[in-house]
């Protein structure tokens, strides 16, 4: 597309389509990069067409557009790249996985999207002084927000592997009565034969329970960390704007430039 046609873009949705950023020459994934925000590319990973190119850890990183992993049924090839296997909310809506990869990161690229409208608009004529606050005050919280979905939706996820991992390590601690085939013995002598071998509560749950709380601790610190981070810088762009009107009031034409 040329500088004009380009421009004229305003959104675009695209389904089940391959990733055809790796085969693009630098100057097409500059071209494409900057209207990143504008294009949403879903994809269905139980559909291999639209999975080529792509890799769920790596989401919307090295392709066009931003990509949202949708969820989906099984069905037969043809239907699930014809899109019949997404799967839909009660609002009619495509229902998205939520990952630390996608959402977050998208959340991030569409601000920055805009932010980069904001920073062309204003940079007529070069920057003034409020404009400079503003800006860097604008891009640090759109990154500390990402971030923090990011660590959000990582730790979210963190919970759920970890009641996950400990159910079966439950369930495999609960198995150690069971007499194996063949075997004359009792459910206790089972038991204290795996026990004199160090396999016991201690060492299956109370050992897996202690490892994967750590992690889980460490993971909502940092979430935490994040959160906080974030408070802090819109506090302080709060407080400028509560110490000079004429940036509050600047800001708020800037913005309405660009919503």
């Amino acid at each position: 597309l040329s500088d004009t046609d380009i421009n004229r873009l305003e959104s675009a949705h695209i389904y089940n389509g391959p990733n055809i950023y790796g085969i693009l020459d630098d100057q097409q994934k500059a071209r494409v990069d900057s209207v990143k925000g504008l294009i949403h590319n879903y994809a269905d990973p139980k559909d291999p067409v639209s999975m080529v190119g792509r890799d769920l850890d790596k989401g919307s990183l090295d392709s066009v557009g931003m990509v949202h992993f949708v969820e989906s049924k099984d069905i037969d090839l043809g239907n699930q790249h014809m899109t019949y296997g997404y799967q839909l909310d009660s609002s009619g809506n495509i229902k998205v996985l939520q990952t630390s990869s996608t959402e977050g990161i998208n959340g991030t690229i569409i601000e920055m999207s805009r932010f980069q409208q904001m920073k062309q608009t204003l940079s007529r004529g070069g920057f003034s002084s409020r404009e400079t606050i503003y800006l860097d005050s604008e891009q640090a919280r759109i990154l500390a927000q990402g971030l923090v979905k990011v660590a959000e939706t990582t730790h979210q996820t963190l919970e759920k592997e970890t009641t996950s991992t400990l159910t079966e390590v439950n369930e495999v601690y609960s198995s150690l009565g069971n007499v194996p085939f063949g075997f004359i013995l009792s459910p206790d002598e089972v038991r204290q034969a795996y026990s004199s071998a160090g396999v016991d509560y201690h060492s299956l749950v109370g050992d897996s329970t202690n490892q994967v709380e750590k992690f889980v601790t460490r993971s909502n610190q940092l979430k935490q960390d994040l959160v906080d981070l974030e408070s802090q810088i819109q506090a302080g762009i709060e407080q400028k704007v509560t110490e000079d009107q004429t940036l509050a009031q600047r800001i708020q034409e800037w913005t309405s430039t660009i919503n």
